[in-house]
């Protein structure tokens, strides 16, 4: 065995400090560098993790085309899925859409009525059906609703802009384009720098500068007969969640659920088909083995249907074995319920919502439930509005002033650029309990009625015009708005003249 020179080291006693000495290399004990590591971050065949060097770019360009077929298949085909694209609709958007209100201010600060009510109403002849898309099927209101449910469903879609005279009076339309025509498949390095990446052309700096579709295809046609088209980023708008920075394309929302989803398609399907089974009482017809009659190809059982309640005669040497699956069961809903919760989780909705379920639910539960799902459904108005709306509303702006659609000047752009959008609210669970509890905020200056108005999805201004109407009608109908109640405070008498006399008359003028 080969001898090494290493520093003189023992397990009985110390050495001599310096000594060096000739030690076999079996002896000295091996000892392994200790680094630390994170648990979760090594490949493992028991937690299901596997080690991928993909980037998130690389990674969601090549499984998006798949997922977004899967999402399809499931947006036409499960019902949960569609309840979660509809509740998508419902709480991103709402009935009525998004409201308009211009935010035009004087140099002082005020807000300019006039102005803003021109903005308003002229933005409001241009979102009607026939106006904002290049097909002329669509209001404004319709794309919002499509959006809402599209992008949860691709995890994108892109908004083209058209401008010019040929492109409706305000010179301004646009036109949606789906995921599947973006040229996923295309990767190129130009010789002027930059590169495309999944259809995506960038320059050095990561910016976006250009987007490759393929060109609408005729009725039938692969997609590789498509034609490529190069269009400029300034005339596309990726509407999309963003999650991840260094992705340029977004998956569909519920990525990590579509295979739960489908899994308990097919459990439902297969227990509803089980079940129908039972109850009709099929079963399986076997010979006996000790007949010796013989049996022609006419004595063979032939039943091509099952019906509750029917009996059939065998033919001779046939015998019937019952046929009794037994399912579903008492653990089916539990099952169900179990599999419903995580993909509520996994699309960051609630259990009740997506199942269509309140067994066993209070006030307080659906408090407690409803505000942490209402601010998830608060973060996405908050990116409808800024993502789609704004850039809609900047471009039908500049295109209206400079085709004099709307008469202002251009040169003021500035002070009409601003906005607000005011999206849908939610009725209280108690409203008794929170109307009081807003009353007490007002009261003690916590609040004020416009954010209260602005909460349910109302316009505080609106309300105040409303009113003024009501308390016309009334006057004319003969009756005071609004009626004096229990409880409600009377404004006090000045002087006994005032109720004896004077108060009496001007009463009755009034």
């Amino acid at each position: 065995m080969a001898l090494k020179l290493f520093p003189w080291r023992s397990t009985s006693h110390a050495a001599p400090a310096g000594d060096l000495r000739p030690v076999r290399e079996s002896i000295v004990p091996k000892i392994r560098p200790q680094v630390r590591r994170y648990s979760g971050a090594r490949p493992s065949r028991v937690a299901g993790f596997s080690l991928t060097a993909a980037t998130p770019r690389e990674e969601n360009r090549v499984d998006l085309l798949g997922m977004v077929r899967h999402s399809r298949e499931l947006a036409q085909n499960n019902d949960y899925y569609r309840a979660f694209l509809l509740m998508c609709r419902r709480h991103i958007v709402g009935p009525v859409g998004f409201r308009h209100v211009p935010l035009a201010r004087f140099p002082d600060g005020r807000l300019d009525q006039q102005d803003n009510k021109l903005l308003a109403s002229a933005f409001a002849d241009w979102s009607r059906v026939g106006s904002p898309t290049t097909c002329g099927r669509f209001s404004l209101l319709d794309v919002q609703w499509m959006i809402a449910m599209m992008v949860p469903r691709d995890g994108g879609v892109f908004i083209r802009h058209f401008e010019g005279r040929s492109f409706g009076p305000n010179g301004y339309q646009f036109q949606i384009l789906t995921i599947d025509r973006l040229a996923v498949d295309y990767n190129d390095e130009p010789r002027g720098g930059g590169y495309v990446h999944g259809g995506v052309e960038c320059d050095d700096l990561d910016r976006v500068v250009a987007w490759h579709f393929y060109k609408q295809k005729p009725i039938g046609a692969n997609r590789e007969t498509g034609q490529r088209i190069r269009v400029p980023a300034d005339q596309i708008t990726y509407v999309a969640v963003p999650e991840d920075a260094s992705a340029h394309l977004a998956m569909p929302w519920a990525h990590t659920t579509v295979r739960r989803l489908n899994l308990l398609g097919g459990f439902e399907e297969g227990a509803a088909t089980a079940a129908r089974a039972g109850a009709s009482k099929m079963g399986f017809f076997t010979r006996t083995a000790d007949d010796s009659a013989e049996i022609g190809a006419d004595d063979e059982p032939d039943v091509e249907d099952f019906a509750p309640g029917t009996f059939e005669t065998l033919p001779v040497g046939y015998d019937f074995k019952q046929f009794d699956p037994g399912y579903p069961d008492g653990e089916s809903p539990l099952f169900v319920k179990l599999m419903l919760r995580g993909a509520a989780a996994g699309m960051g909705v609630s259990y009740n919502g997506l199942a269509n379920d309140l067994e066993g639910t209070n006030f307080s539960s659906l408090h407690v439930g409803r505000a942490e799902e209402q601010d998830e459904w608060r973060i996405l108005q908050s990116w409808f509005s800024s993502h789609t709306l704004d850039v809609i509303r900047a471009r039908w702006l500049r295109m209206s002033l400079l085709t004099g659609a709307v008469k202002l000047p251009l040169a003021k752009i500035d002070k009409f650029s601003p906005v607000m959008w005011q999206p849908r609210g939610w009725k209280a669970v108690n409203p008794k309990q929170e109307s009081d509890a807003n009353r007490q905020n007002i009261e003690s200056l916590l609040t004020s009625p416009q954010r209260i108005a602005a909460s349910r999805g109302e316009d505080w201004s609106e309300v105040l015009e409303e009113l003024e109407v009501a308390r016309g009608q009334a006057k004319l109908a003969g009756f005071d708005f609004p009626p004096a109640g229990k409880g409600q405070a009377q404004p006090p008498a000045a002087d006994d003249e005032t109720q004896n006399g004077a108060g009496k008359d001007n009463d009755e003028d009034a």
